[in-house]
């Protein structure tokens, strides 16, 4: 039977329209929508938590190790997954990028399905490919000692049916929103439930 995964994200005020210490106050709102998923989930008052690190730097909860969280932000919008499963996730907002950058982060089959696309769709791709990415690397817990062009991926499209295939283990969940990616990364197969909260705030 599939474990659940519930992934909260809220859109917020972005960068240029906000003055003052714009990590801390998405911080602020990855905390919320962590104490939401937290009491929606698992019924357990958010909070009362308290957040560890473990060796490699990945945040855990002291106390009630069987819940599972990551959080990722991006200019306008904050994400937080929850689980009772190990997980990682990333939210990139769909912009301009350095095709230098596709030197040191994709594998050639990436860099075909990237550059093969006019620039618009490329944008799509790139960050498509690139939270993908994001989301093992933070689901290990190993961040950046994995070395991106390590995790290649390939993207299967026929009609409404789409394959994500991984050179790593893993299962992965996608979401396409607007104008940003978020991707998700389990270590089993999941089922997986996006839930905007407070739109507009």
């Amino acid at each position: 039977m599939n474990q659940q995964v519930n992934v909260y994200y809220t859109y917020c005020m972005e960068k240029k329209n906000w003055t003052g210490d714009y990590h801390k106050y998405q911080r602020k709102l990855a905390d919320e929508l962590l104490n939401y998923g937290l009491q929606e989930m698992f019924h357990v008052d958010g909070t009362e938590k308290r957040i560890g690190k473990e060796s490699n730097g990945k945040p855990f909860l002291k106390g009630m190790e069987q819940y599972h969280f990551n959080i990722s932000n991006t200019d306008g919008l904050v994400v937080c997954a929850v689980s009772d499963m190990e997980i990682g996730v990333d939210a990139e907002k769909k912009k301009p990028f350095r095709k230098g950058i596709l030197r040191k982060c994709a594998g050639p089959g990436e860099k075909a399905y990237i550059l093969d696309a006019e620039e618009k769709e490329q944008q799509e791709r790139f960050f498509r490919i690139w939270t993908l990415k994001e989301s093992y690397i933070k689901m290990t817990g190993e961040g950046m000692r994995i070395p991106l062009n390590e995790v290649e991926f390939d993207i299967i499209e026929e009609e409404e049916d789409i394959q994500i295939i991984c050179s790593k283990e893993g299962k992965f969940y996608q979401q396409d929103e607007k104008e940003y990616w978020m991707s998700l990364c389990t270590k089993e197969s999941a089922n997986v439930k996006w839930i905007l909260v407070n739109e507009g705030r």
